[in-house]
């Protein structure tokens, strides 16, 4: 058997022109208004919904069984990852209760895709029920 040749390119002259598009810093940050704002507008509606807070594209929606108590609804936040996992979102769940769902999407998350978290978000919470105490 013969040893494989290693591939090579012929030489060129061309030079990529530099980036002039937005920094990475401000589609990010575009990104992450437009993800938490489709959280928000439901964060108005759920009760279940007590915090929605977060650092770049990662957020947290803390959920609760009542919003002037701050009672964790940790059984619940285990239901709502368990039906986003079947449509497809993976979320995480954390904070020292468990009632906390991670959501981190990778840099390259469209407006399509941040619309589709929100909805199926929306879809998971209105199935798990509304903790009106």
């Amino acid at each position: 058997m013969a040893a494989r040749q290693p591939i090579t390119l012929p030489p060129t002259d061309h030079v990529p022109s530099p980036y002039d598009g937005p920094s990475r810093e401000k589609v990010l940050a575009l990104r992450r208004q437009y993800l938490s704002l489709g959280l928000i507008t439901y964060y108005k509606d759920p009760l279940l919904i007590g915090e929605v807070r977060g650092l770049g594209l990662m957020l947290g929606v803390e959920l609760v069984k009542d919003r002037q108590s701050k009672e964790p609804a940790t059984e619940q936040a285990a239901e709502v990852v368990e039906i986003t996992e079947e449509r497809g979102l993976l979320l995480g769940k954390g904070g020292l209760d468990g009632n906390t769902l991670r959501i981190k999407p990778p840099m390259c998350v469209t407006t399509d895709d941040a619309d589709f978290l929100a909805a199926c978000l929306d879809q998971a919470l209105s199935e798990v029920g509304d903790f009106r105490g």
